[in-house]
């Protein structure tokens, strides 16, 4: 009798944790987006996906809200690698792309990154001007069949980020190649309340209370990397975070 690999499940610990990691980041709680993908991911039984199927995931979302960082976060906590793979690269071509999306090691992440600048709609390049040449060096047909052949028996998964989901042909992102979608957006006052908490130990509620109330009245959006990058310059006094938050 043929030896088959027992499939390996996170523990309800790990997950939660994954779960908080995901809400801090910066996906919408609101509406569960973290569970739903979170279980397709890591608990396929509970959705009868076989593991002879492909398993893809988009993350879109503007800049620095965090797509890479729980990419990253999520093969760390659950001991996966990451490959990570350059499509505008003008060495590469269907064949090499091919080889190294199939050749990936086992608990892989493969990580096709700002896929966007490498492949646009087809409607897209056809209003562009002809005149121009802005061939990638890889064919998105050949990307779909590098795609299509990627065997998730050996535990290889495949997750795409982009800051712009409406450039991306259709082709690519259809049911099929991606199970799961997650944008990613920027800053909520519930976000800035707990990245504010975790920055500052033992911070009194008035003035957790405070900067969530300052940065709601900034009247513009911000990134979580542009909060962190702000809490950081401020690190050893909440106050001075609070007193110059117009510079977020």
């Amino acid at each position: 009798m043929k030896h088959q690999k027992k499939a390996w499940h996170p523990s309800k610990k790990a997950f939660k944790y994954t779960m908080l990691k995901m809400e801090i980041i910066g996906t919408n709680s609101e509406n569960h987006a973290e569970r739903e993908f979170l279980t397709l991911l890591f608990l396929p039984r509970a959705y009868q996906i076989s593991y002879t199927k492909t398993r893809g995931y988009l993350l879109y979302g503007p800049p620095g809200t965090g797509k890479s960082s729980f990419i990253s976060a999520l093969a760390s906590h659950f001991g996966y690698g990451i490959s990570i793979l350059s499509l505008n690269e003008k060495c590469l071509n269907d064949s090499s792309v091919n080889y190294l999306i199939n050749n990936a090691s086992s608990k892989t992440f493969i990580l096709l990154e700002d896929i966007d600048a490498a492949f646009v709609s087809r409607e897209t390049s056809e209003k562009s001007d002809s005149t121009t040449d802005t061939s990638p060096s890889i064919t998105l047909s050949g990307l779909l069949n590098a795609i299509d052949g990627v065997a998730s028996s050996e535990e290889r998964i495949i997750f795409m980020t982009t800051n712009y989901k409406d450039r991306l042909d259709s082709a690519l992102i259809r049911p099929g190649r991606i199970d799961f979608e997650a944008y990613f957006g920027h800053c909520t006052p519930e976000m800035v309340e707990k990245m504010f908490k975790r920055f500052y130990e033992n911070v009194s509620d008035e003035l957790v209370e405070k900067f969530v109330e300052v940065t709601s009245e900034l009247g513009k959006t911000f990134s979580p990397a542009e909060l962190q990058r702000h809490l950081i310059f401020y690190k050893n006094d909440p106050q001075e975070a609070i007193d110059n938050v117009s510079i977020i």
